[in-house]
């Protein structure tokens, strides 16, 4: 024992520490809950002296007046009456004495001045006809008309007082007390104070115990600790004072640690972890210095990855990047806003605003920082803009070149049908024709969806249940219920909402048969599920498919017109589709990933139309 604790050794630091973690909070909760329970049980007083007193309030069905008048008292003498009110009470009173042990009951009168019953009578008779001194807390309750609870000396001595004044045609007759001795409840608490401090005596010794086994243990770990420290090491800057023993030694480890640790957690750090750009420093050696948490979203890596590396290892010399970082370091000269492409692993290319300049230190060049702004949901913004204005030229020529193709076709079809006339069935050259007719047919049909994107039809807004309007369409697409797709309907109750019924089924209907010839003859499962978004004052439809998925080049593209991956499609169908939601004040997405399938959600208001219109967009809208 004397080795354990001679001057110096880490283990008695370790055991002390131990001994001041455990016992402390021990103390500390022993403490408080002595003290919450001492709370807990004067509240419980509080509520059982109360509850007495509004028993014998219960009790006292009339008035005083109307007890001494039902006596024949009312014109006797103040003692007369005391003792009458106390004949008409006092059995009570003592029921309720007796019902609760050790507390003290009674009526008082402010008319009269005087208590009019004190139970247990056999104990506290003698105090009837007493008048309360005029300090006295009853009067009081009495002057204010509200119930209160007191603790100090009173008619009986140390007590804990409940004084429920007694209301009675608008005025205060009096109140009714219930105490309790100070003494007994000062000895309750004492008794529930000592068993808490049994359970904390038990429980620092165990935490000694413990404390001594772990400090020999963790002695024995010192010094793996200090290896894995001494891992740590960087230039020195600052010492700590000189220790003793394994604790100097350890001192001596953290001292490689503290400059590190002093210059990491600056106010500057806290900046620049908040800001959104990407910041990379590097000194002149190349060496990465600073690698903030934008930096590291941008690029996909931790900065344990890239700080005390050279800059080739978060991009390759080939790569923009490390050749505008290069310029800056080699010249001193900064470069301002150029935009370059990023590729972080297997994510999406990501568009970024890369600037560089020289970082200085006192008018000194120190390294330089390269400044990653990320562009790609401004990127994605503009394009949204720049489609929504080819798709309003490709409307007005799709308009205008329908026009001119189907009075052609019109004539083609009418010569054809003479030239069907004239000519025998047995002709073999009938079956031209008839292919003529079929792709004039199928021109006509290409040439509606065009006037229907070029020309869209204004909504007929009505009050309709999507649910209902769903399930109608579900039956209409046959092909969706082949005997090798199952449909399964996930529905939660939806609002009504404004609607042309008509436009949305051919929506829906779209995305249906889509899904089905996703699928294909492999055979899968069609999804459908609605929501409802309160917050968003949205409701959703969302159709998910377990078919072959769609590339993530093309996701872009699917609500383009004329863009389409199926052999005889018109890439007009999802157009169509998207630009009814929108009329429709609504927002069309999609999710998938090859070979996953895909999850087509449509987000349309519940007030629907134009009270849709402009609202903010669900994030997961298209």
């Amino acid at each position: 024992m004397r080795v354990l604790f001679r001057r110096g050794n880490l283990k008695v630091y370790l055991f002390l520490a131990i001994i001041l973690a455990t016992s402390i909070p021990i103390m500390v909760s022993g403490y408080i809950m002595t003290n919450q329970a001492e709370t807990a049980l004067l509240e419980e007083k509080k509520n059982k002296l109360m509850g007495a007193a509004r028993m014998l309030n219960e009790y006292l069905v009339s008035d005083y007046d109307t007890i001494l008048r039902e006596q024949g008292l009312e014109t006797a003498s103040r003692e007369e009456q005391i003792q009458g009110l106390n004949r008409a009470l006092a059995a009570y009173t003592d029921v309720v004495a007796r019902a609760n042990p050790g507390v003290g009951v009674g009526y008082y009168s402010r008319k009269l001045d005087a208590i009019l019953t004190y139970g247990p009578s056999e104990q506290y008779g003698d105090k009837v006809g007493i008048r309360i001194a005029d300090n006295h807390p009853g009067r009081k309750a009495m002057d204010t008309g509200n119930a209160m609870v007191e603790v100090g000396t009173l008619v009986r001595g140390p007590i804990m007082n409940a004084m429920l004044p007694i209301h009675r045609n608008g005025e205060v007759i009096g109140y009714i007390w219930s105490n309790e001795l100070l003494t007994d409840i000062r000895h309750q608490i004492g008794a529930m104070e000592r068993k808490v401090y049994q359970t904390v005596t038990a429980g620092i010794m165990v935490g000694l115990v413990m404390a001594l086994l772990m400090a020999s243990k963790v002695g024995s770990d010192v010094g793996q600790i200090k290896e894995g420290l001494q891992r740590l090491r960087h230039d020195l800057h600052h010492q700590l004072p000189a220790s003793f023993g394994e604790l100097g030694e350890i001192a001596s480890e953290i001292n490689s640690l503290s400059q590190t640790l002093q210059t990491t957690k600056t106010h500057k750090d806290y900046i620049l972890e908040s800001i959104s750009g990407g910041i990379i420093t590097t000194n002149l050696e190349g060496m990465v210095t600073t690698f903030n948490r934008a930096a590291a979203q941008i690029t996909g890596l931790l900065p344990q990855q890239v700080l005390g590396y050279h800059l080739d290892k978060l991009f390759p010399s080939t790569h923009e990047i490390y050749r505008i970082w290069e310029a800056t370091q080699k010249t001193g000269q900064p470069c301002l806003g150029r935009e370059v492409l990023l590729n972080p692993g297997d994510g999406p290319v990501i568009h970024l605003l890369v600037s560089s300049s020289v970082l200085e230190k006192n008018r000194e060049n120190i390294g330089t920082i390269v400044v990653l702004r990320d562009l790609t949901e401004l990127k994605r913004l503009e394009e949204q803009v720049r489609r929504a204005d080819r798709l309003a030229g490709l409307g007005e020529l799709a308009a205008g070149v329908a026009h001119e193709i189907r009075n052609p076709l019109t004539a083609i079809q009418g010569y054809v049908q003479l030239i069907g006339e004239d000519m025998g069935w047995e002709d073999p050259q009938h079956e031209y024709l008839r292919i003529i007719a079929k792709e004039v047919n199928r021109a006509n049909r290409i040439i509606e969806e065009l006037l229907r994107f070029a020309r869209p039809t204004i909504p007929l807004f009505t009050h309709i249940n999507l649910t209902e309007e769903l399930e109608q369409t579900l039956v209409l697409a046959g092909q969706v219920h082949a005997k090798n797709i199952t449909i399964i309907r996930d529905y939660q109750p939806l609002p009504p909402i404004m609607a042309d019924s008509e436009q949305l089924k051919q929506v829906f209907l779209n995305l249906l048969i889509n899904a089905a010839q996703a699928i294909g003859e492999k055979g899968g499962t069609i999804r459908v599920a609605t929501r409802h978004l309160p917050e968003w004052r949205q409701v959703v439809l969302a159709v998910a498919d377990t078919g072959c998925g769609i590339s993530p080049e093309h996701l872009d593209r699917l609500f383009d017109p004329f863009f389409t991956t199926k052999e005889k499609g018109t890439g007009l169908g999802l157009a169509i589709a998207h630009q009814i939601v929108r009329l429709h004040g609504g927002a069309i997405g999609v999710e998938s990933e090859p070979g996953c399938g895909a999850v087509f959600s449509i987000y349309l208001p519940e007030g629907g139309g134009e009270d849709g219109i402009g609202r903010e967009a669900h994030p997961g809208g298209g």
